[in-house]
């Protein structure tokens, strides 16, 4: 599984990312911007172990997992 960037993957370059950064810090403001990225941070390390766990689950339940399709013609 190749690890990208959110900036990687929207093809942000360096003053596209301080653009962004700096309407963050407007937005939200200094105090809650680390809240804000860790929150992002644990979401997205949630979402990957799920992605795993969907992809290890579905690996070993395998092509014979489900029964051969009865048919009632």
């Amino acid at each position: 599984m190749m690890s990208q960037t959110i900036a990687n993957i929207l093809n942000f370059a360096g003053p596209d990312m301080i653009e962004v950064l700096l309407f963050g810090l407007l937005l939200f403001g200094a105090k809650k911007l680390p809240g804000l990225a860790r929150g992002m941070g644990q979401g997205a390390k949630e979402f990957d172990a799920a992605a795993i766990e969907t992809k290890r689950e579905l690996s070993q339940s395998g092509p014979n997992a489900i029964g051969p399709a009865e048919t009632n013609l």
